[in-house]
């Protein structure tokens, strides 16, 4: 696929990729990917497509959506989760303090 069209399917790839980084926790490389997404987003937004290649471009708005919301859930959930981890690590802290308060 070329043109506005195959620069939409290079989205929807690169979000996938973006996916999986996160998931894995490659942080770094997950940045990485994003910008160049961005890029990628940037210049499909840059000049309108071709009526000509609309249809192509209509068939993969509806899964970068989808890949988005994914995306966007999964976020949500890692952020949840280092919330928790965090108010976990606090309580442990206090109850050290609350602990060697006792004791001393």
């Amino acid at each position: 696929m070329t043109g506005a069209a195959g620069g939409l399917a290079r989205v929807l790839e690169q979000t996938a990729s973006l996916h999986r980084l996160v998931a894995g926790g490659a942080w770094q490389a997950a940045a990485e990917v994003e910008a160049e997404r961005r890029g990628l987003l940037e210049q499909f937004f840059a000049v309108p497509p071709p009526a000509a290649e609309l249809p192509a471009i209509l068939a993969q708005l509806r899964p970068l959506i989808e890949a988005n919301e994914r995306l966007i859930e999964l976020g949500a959930q890692l952020r949840r989760r280092t919330a928790q981890e965090s108010q976990q690590a606090t309580m442990g802290r206090r109850a050290v303090r609350a602990y060697a308060g006792q004791a001393g």
